[in-house]
This record gives C-alpha cells, structure tokens and sequence, in this order.
C-alpha cells in the first residue's frame, strides 16, 4: 500500500483489505486477477478464524492446510516488493 501511495493516492484510502486490494488493482499497482485471488485468500482464512473462534479452538492452522494460497501470497510479496 505504501509503496504505491504517492503514485496512486486511491490506494490508502480503504482501511480495510478487501477494498484496499480492489484499490490496487485499479490503479494497475497489481493484476486484477492477482487481487481476486488474494481476496479469495483472505476471505478462506478469516473464515477458518471464525470458524475456530465459534468453535472456541485456538486461532492457529495446520502447516498443511493454506500451503497453495500462502505461497500465492509469499510469491506475490516477491513480485510486488
């Protein structure tokens, strides 16, 4: 977000991920379908949150269990930092 703020302002004005993510994709700082992606992601783990929470579990995954979307994301960090 920062990164791209001074040349495209849109992209700090959401506070929140989802909206922050359609920010950047807008402003071509990321690839549309790169930002669906990551927004996929991110709904599927604070839905596995939740899940854990109402199910009064600690809020911790197995290693296993977001290996593909977390190499998405480790792959993208690369790429846009």
């Amino acid at each position: 977000m920062l990164s791209n703020a001074t040349r495209a302002p849109a992209v700090y004005f959401y506070t929140d991920n989802i909206r922050q993510l359609d920010a950047l994709a807008d402003s071509e700082c990321i690839a549309a379908d790169a930002a669906a992606r990551l927004q996929d992601i991110y709904k599927g783990y604070r839905l596995r949150l939740h899940h854990l929470a109402l199910d009064e579990r600690p809020a911790l995954a197995g290693q296993d269990e977001f290996a593909e979307d977390r190499q998405f994301v480790e792959d993208m960090w690369a790429q846009v930092l």
